[in-house]
């Protein structure tokens, strides 16, 4: 963890198949299940990153999803220091 003027910033990222660009702006939606390889065989409800961005921008944060460059999905958490 290091600080950003004010903002501390969280990355978490998994080493599954990522999200696909074209899906990145809706995988914050409500009960959305976006596309997935049949190899990867598992789904979720499409309900952890929508809490996700709840609570953080009811804490006047901000959330980034998108893929990590060696692959993965990767979501930034920006939180301001109070």
């Amino acid at each position: 963890l290091y600080l950003q003027g004010g903002v501390a910033p969280i990355q978490v990222r998994d080493d599954g198949p990522g999200f696909l660009d074209a899906e990145t702006d809706q995988v914050k939606e409500r009960f959305f299940r976006g596309q997935i390889k049949p190899s990867h065989g598992r789904r979720g409800m499409g309900l952890g990153l929508t809490i996700v961005e709840e609570v953080i921008t009811q804490l006047d944060g901000r959330v980034r999803i998108g893929n990590h460059a060696e692959g993965g999905g990767l979501v930034e958490v920006y939180l301001p220091l109070l």
